[in-house]
C-alpha cells in the first residue's frame, strides 16, 4: 500500500477549533439581529432600518469570512495525496484526481528559510502543494524517484526542485520541533514571566504605572520567540550547507545538535533577559526604599 500524505496536525485540528471558537459569537450575533428585527429596539422606524441594515451587513461579512476560513481548513484537512504505480492520486473528501506520470510536469518555487510551493501539472489539472503538507520532503523524493525510474527526469527542473527540497526538509524538521518544543518553551516563559511580574508588582513600586506590566509581558514572550527564531535559522543554514545538489541528498535530523543549539539560545537569551530585568527592578526597589525611609523620617519627627 502506497504511503499517504496529509496536511499537518494543526490544519486538521483547525476544522474543529474554528467552530468551537466562533460558534458562540455567531449565535449571539445572530440572536441580536433577530431581536432587533423582531422588537424594533431603536427609536424611529427609519433609524432602526438603517441600523439593522448596517449591523446585518457587518455580521454577514463576519459569517462569510469565518465560513470561508473554515471551508479552507475543512478542505485541507480532508486532503490525501499518494503515489501509485500509475501516477499521483489526489483526494479531497470524495473528489479524486489522478495525474499519470506520462503527462505529469513539476514546477516549484521557494523563499529561502520561509516557504514555497510545488505545482503538479497534468493537462488541465493543476495541484499546488506547500510545506504545510506533512512529510512533503518524503513525497518529493518518492515522486522524483518514480519519474527517474521511468525516464521522465525532464519533467522537472533539478535546480529549482533542489531549492524547494531544502525548504521542504527544513519545514518538515521545523514543524516536528515545534510540536515538541513549543509547549515546553511557553511553559518556561510563562513561569519566568509570572515570577518577575509578581516581583515587580509586590516587591517594588512601579513608577511607570500599570502599562509597564503589559509592555513587560510582550517583552517576556518576544525574547523567547526571538531565541527560537535564531535557533531555527541556524538549523536551516545547517541543512542548506550539508545538502548535496549533485546526489540530491539532504541531512537527517541531529537531535543532539538541535538540543545543544536550543539550550544555548535559552541560556544566553535567559541571562540577557534577566540582566535587562534588573534595571527596572533595581529602580523600583530604590524608589520604594526611598519612600519607606521618608515615611519613617516623618514619623520619627
Amino acid at each position: 500500500m502506497s504511503k499517504e500524505y496529509r496536511y499537518r496536525k494543526h490544519i486538521r485540528w483547525a476544522q474543529y477549533l474554528i467552530p468551537a471558537l466562533f460558534g458562540i459569537p455567531i449565535i449571539v450575533l445572530g440572536g441580536s439581529i433577530f431581536s432587533i428585527w423582531r422588537n424594533n429596539l431603536m427609536d424611529g422606524f427609519e433609524l432602526s432600518n438603517v441600523f439593522f441594515l448596517v449591523f446585518s451587513c457587518i455580521v454577514l461579512f463576519f459569517f462569510l469570512e469565518i465560513g470561508l476560513i473554515w471551508w479552507m481548513f475543512y478542505r485541507m484537512a480532508g486532503t490525501v495525496i499518494s503515489i501509485d504505480e500509475y501516477g499521483v492520486v489526489y483526494k479531497v473528501r470524495r473528489s479524486v484526481k489522478r495525474l499519470p506520470f506520462e503527462s505529469l510536469k513539476i514546477d516549484s518555487a521557494s523563499i529561502r528559510y520561509t516557504g514555497g510551493w510545488l505545482k503538479l501539472i497534468s493537462g488541465k489539472d493543476v495541484i499546488r502543494l506547500t510545506v504545510v503538507l506533512e512529510g512533503i520532503s518524503d513525497f518529493i523524493l518518492e515522486l522524483k524517484d518514480a519519474l527517474d525510474k521511468r525516464g521522465l527526469s525532464s519533467r522537472y527542473d533539478p535546480q529549482k526542485l533542489f531549492g524547494f527540497m531544502k525548504t521542504a526538509v527544513a519545514g518538515d524538521q521545523n514543524w516536528n520541533r515545534a510540536y515538541t518544543l513549543f509547549g515546553k518553551l511557553h511553559l518556561i516563559v510563562f513561569v519566568v514571566g509570572i515570577t518577575l511580574v509578581n516581583g515587580f508588582v509586590y516587591g517594588t513600586l512601579l513608577p511607570w504605572g500599570g502599562i509597564f506590566i503589559i509592555v513587560w509581558g510582550i517583552f517576556t514572550f518576544s525574547w523567547a520567540m526571538g531565541a527560537y527564531t535564531i535557533v531555527e535559522i541556524r538549523l536551516m543554514r545547517k541543512i542548506a550547507k550539508e545538502s548535496n545538489e549533485k546526489d540530491f541528498t539532504f541531512p537527517q535530523r541531529d537531535l543532539a545538535y538541535e538540543k545543544k543549539v536550543f539550550d544555548d539560545a535559552i541560556k544566553w537569551g535567559g541571562w540577557l533577559y534577566f540582566g535587562i530585568s534588573l534595571i527596572p527592578l533595581t529602580i523600583g526597589i530604590a524608589i520604594k526604599l526611598y519612600m519607606v525611609t521618608q515615611s519613617l523620617t516623618t514619623v520619627l519627627h
